[in-house]
């Protein structure tokens, strides 16, 4: 007979385990620590979430320019085309060129992605030329980065007064020697894309 078990009256008891010996116990107590860890997890995304929305509208209100996103509608239109807005801001993206002979900052890690940029004032009254409006995509919807060494020749915060225009290179950290890949975006506008893959309004 099992030391657990005691016969009294020709009726078989069988003494229990303690509640921590059952492994219906840790069973429990696994599902439970599992579902509080994927319930924290889930707390953390979200508060990430309404944190980069937070910035996006932030960023929006400093530059009045919306983050750019592949699923959004853009004008499209070629190299060499200036875009006019109610603003007064004539804009012409000239050309988009990879360089690998430019130096970037320390920084980079990839390709220099050379985009020459004219900006004019058609308006009354001054305008502020920022070159971090500028975005330099891919036709898979990649963002790059600006590289500190646009700054070498170009100021954040130009301002151009009625008449003026200024011709300046921003230079991108990019990946690969095709030009044909890349597009530059400002506002509502897209420079660059082939057609065929570009959503064009």
């Amino acid at each position: 007979m099992d030391k657990n078990e005691r016969v009294i009256d020709e009726i078989t008891y069988v003494k229990k385990k303690p509640l921590y010996h059952q492994g219906l116990f840790w069973g429990t107590v696994l599902g439970f620590l599992l579902s509080l860890v994927l319930g924290l997890l889930l707390i953390f995304s979200i508060l990430t979430s309404v944190s980069l929305e937070e910035e996006n509208e932030q960023l929006v209100r400093m530059t009045g320019v919306s983050p750019y996103r592949v699923d959004r509608t853009y004008h499209d239109f070629a190299t060499g085309v200036s875009v006019e807005d109610p603003s007064g801001e004539k804009v012409t993206v000239n050309q988009i060129q990879v360089d690998g002979n430019r130096v970037m900052t320390d920084e980079a890690t990839g390709m220099a992605v050379l985009v020459n940029v004219t900006v004019e004032n058609v308006g009354k009254s001054n305008l502020l030329v920022n070159p971090y409006t500028f975005d330099l995509v891919s036709q898979e919807g990649d963002l790059y980065v600006l590289d500190g060494s646009t700054f070498d020749k170009v100021s954040v915060g130009t301002n151009l007064k009625p008449g003026e225009k200024l011709t300046f290179d921003l230079i991108f950290d990019g990946e690969e020697d095709k030009e044909e890949r890349y597009g530059v975006v400002h506002k509502d506008n897209r420079w660059g894309l082939k057609k065929s893959l570009a959503s064009s309004k």
